[in-house]
């Protein structure tokens, strides 16, 4: 009897270890992904707050400048960072002195 109250004990404690250092490993990981990188190059047609904003208009954590363009990254790809309605939402909040996303 008190073989089996061992292994429910084992057992129950190997999974709350598990489930709190998942949750540890997420809270982790969801803090790290708010940071924004950006790193310049010459020449830029946007200032960096422009470029931070049409960043966070796609979601986007890491943004380069390559070849005279901005671009941001989506599941591998580089993609250019004035695509769909990112600069003219950038240019609005600039102007308009409103708050980011």
């Amino acid at each position: 009897m008190k073989e089996r109250d061992f292994k429910k004990i084992l057992i129950t404690t190997t999974l709350i270890l598990c489930l709190v250092s998942a949750i540890y490993l997420g809270v982790f990981y969801v803090e790290r992904s708010g940071e924004i990188r950006i790193m310049e190059g010459k020449e830029s047609p946007y200032t960096v707050e422009q470029v931070e904003t049409m960043m966070k208009y796609h979601g986007a954590v890491v943004a380069k400048f390559e070849h005279g363009h901005w671009l941001f990254l989506k599941d591998g790809n580089w993609i250019a960072i004035e695509n769909g309605n990112a600069l003219e939402f950038a240019l609005r909040s600039s102007q308009t002195g409103s708050p980011s996303l």
